[in-house]
């Protein structure tokens, strides 16, 4: 099964609590089932492709199964 974990945060993003539990979620899904393909999208660092409304328009599914986002993605 392939999965992918869209992200608010981007990488560069200090550990506060958003960047905390999508971390955690992430890590967490992982852990469910080691056969599984599990894939992250984070935001671009810069400020116009990381900005986040512009940086929705980039996320895709990549044929995944299953697309998890946290509700600020969505």
């Amino acid at each position: 099964m392939k999965i992918v974990h869209w992200n608010i945060s981007k990488k560069s993003h200090p550990m506060y609590a958003l960047r905390k539990y999508e971390d955690a979620l992430f890590s967490h899904i992982k852990e469910l089932r080691q056969e599984w393909d599990i894939g992250r999208i984070w935001r671009s660092d810069g400020k116009i492709l990381g900005s986040t409304v512009f940086s929705w328009f980039f996320y895709k599914s990549n044929n995944a199964d299953i697309v998890h986002a946290t509700s600020q993605t969505v």
